[in-house]
């Protein structure tokens, strides 16, 4: 057992972030806060031992721990003035990086065990963070538990405790933590090990969907805040051959739930990329790796990586894709006529239809459906995925969703005047309306179904997920 001598132990109120700091410019100062005793120990070179839970708010961030102006002090400033980037605003990358700084310049023999969020070892924003302390501290030990064994924290989320010697971590990338969880006996288990990573030497997913946008003309175009709600204001651009938008924020499985979707036109938070021919089948790969992950609080830090395109499975993968991503909840495409933008009029195409326009003039005669016919007669050329799908092979998952949505959108057709009446903000009477809007009629008069579409959209979603880390989406 480990015996602590703490007769000659000193309490002292230190504020952390703000007292001293000049001394780790090598500004050494009169007055200084921190009691001599510890001052002499640093100066000869005793070990040091940081056993640490500081506090995980940031100044802005998408989850409840932003706490604005919280990060405002002379740490923050004096990694800005370093050059460390926007981990400077987190509390405890500040705590590190004091403790960092004090190693450099004490030159001591320091260690660290510290309760932290595990975004340090994973985030590109610590990646600068990450160079430098890498090669000061050693990894030796991690393990993983759910947050909400903290009194009033929220269980979505996991808490890292790791343990840091001085030396230099040899992998930089790679940090294994023991998973524990509580059994029903209120006994602590290991349960698993989680790979803790980053993609400081690989290529990230959210930097490769872009290689293909470079250098292209852009134009302003509606912007929709859902499938059908157009915002007025918009004031981002998107590319002049666009097929629609891809809004993507941040690259980790956190955000797949909320800030992954698909659009005909411009979404009005930007944070996403245009769609083009050249990056298609690119965009609907990520977005259905993006979406058929769900987040946990083991692996929501997670972060995505280029795909292996030279896979055996990616071909048949990137096709089921397509499927998958047309008939997501997420996926927000819809045909819109006449709608109003910045004081003009605008008709938004649904390049993501999956029909011919034969197909829908045949029905629009059957059902005697003149806006329909007519809407052909306008805008009727074929949609770029209904001749791309002419020329991919689907798996028989895949196809039977494809056949599945045909069939509804064929067998609810005669519903749609009286839905365009009940509900003339669908525009369902465009003859490649979207999922969104079909969706929307089927939820009301066909909803059985559409219960047999979803379980056919589900054993898809099942076969795609056994594949992503095999192909390489994530580590």
């Amino acid at each position: 057992m480990l015996e602590v001598n703490i007769r000659n132990s000193e309490k002292f109120q230190y504020d952390f972030l703000n007292d001293d700091v000049d001394i780790l410019k090598g500004q050494f100062e009169i007055d200084i806060s921190m009691p001599k005793n510890l001052i002499r120990a640093f100066e000869s070179n005793k070990k040091i031992l940081f056993f640490i839970n500081p506090p995980y708010a940031t100044a802005g961030n998408q989850d409840s721990t932003s706490k604005k102006g919280i990060a405002k002090t002379k740490i923050n400033k004096l990694m800005k003035e370093d050059k460390i980037g926007r981990c400077s605003e987190n509390l405890y990358a500040q705590f590190m990086y004091r403790i960092l700084k004090m190693k450099k310049y004490f030159k001591n023999d320091i260690s660290i065990a510290i309760f932290t969020k595990p975004n340090f070892m994973t985030s590109e924003t610590y990646n600068k963070f990450r160079k430098e302390f890498l090669n000061e501290f050693k990894y030796n030990y991690g393990m993983l538990f759910n947050a909400g064994y903290f009194s009033d924290t929220s269980n979505a989320w996991g808490v890292s405790f790791s343990i840091w010697t001085s030396g230099v971590t040899d992998n930089k990338y790679e940090f294994n933590h023991d998973i524990l969880d509580m059994n029903d006996n209120g006994i602590i288990e290991k349960s698993g090990i989680k790979k803790i990573y980053n993609l400081d030497n690989k290529v990230k997913m959210n930097v490769w969907i872009r290689e293909k946008l470079k250098n292209k003309g852009t134009i302003d175009v509606p912007h929709l805040s859902s499938g059908i709600k157009v915002k007025d204001n918009g004031k981002y651009k998107i590319a002049s051959n666009y097929l629609g938008y891809l809004f993507v924020k941040s690259n980790s499985i956190y955000t797949n739930s909320r800030y992954v979707a698909l659009f005909s036109t411009m979404f009005s938070d930007g944070h996403g990329l245009s769609i083009t021919e050249d990056n298609f089948m690119d965009c609907m790969s990520l977005f259905a790796a993006r979406r058929i992950i769900k987040g946990n609080w083991i692996n929501d830090k997670d972060e995505y990586i280029k795909p292996n395109l030279e896979h055996e499975k990616y071909d048949e993968w990137n096709n089921d894709g397509l499927i998958y991503s047309l008939f997501n909840t997420a996926s927000n495409q819809s045909s819109l006529r006449k709608i109003e933008y910045k004081n003009n009029l605008w008709d938004i195409k649904n390049e993501f239809f999956f029909m011919s326009n034969n197909e829908m003039e045949l029905l629009a005669d059957e059902y005697d459906n003149e806006e329909v016919y007519d809407d052909i007669r306008y805008l009727g050329n074929e949609r770029y995925v209904y001749n791309l799908l002419k020329d991919i092979e689907l798996s028989k998952e895949a196809n039977d969703v494809l056949e599945k949505a045909i069939e509804l959108t064929k067998g609810s057709f005669k519903f749609r005047k009286i839905f365009n009446y009940e509900s003339p903000e669908y525009n369902i009477n465009t003859w490649d309306a979207g999922w969104y809007q079909i969706k929307a009629l089927l939820k009301l008069y066909m909803k059985e179904e559409l219960e047999e579409f979803k379980k056919l959209y589900n054993i898809l979603e099942e076969k795609m997920k056994s594949n992503i880390y095999d192909i390489g989406f994530l580590n």
